[in-house]
């Protein structure tokens, strides 16, 4: 019997295989970060998505900053 898959989704970062049912941090593009890749990002304070470094105006991303 095939496995179900559908509950999995790709890293942004390196492409390995992530669970959507658990918390996985959430990239602008609507992505997800593995525990591994997730130290490569930071977060905007107040909408809690996932930017690489230098994507951010400090602690906020460009649309929660206007």
């Amino acid at each position: 019997m095939a496995q179900n898959t559908d509950h999995f989704e790709k890293c942004e970062n390196c492409t390995n295989r992530v669970s959507t049912y658990n918390y996985n941090p959430q990239t602008i593009r609507g992505n997800y970060l593995c525990k591994s890749c997730v130290s490569s990002y930071e977060v905007c304070a107040r909408c809690g998505l996932h930017y690489k470094f230098g994507e951010t105006n400090g602690a906020y991303c460009q649309e929660c900053d206007d």
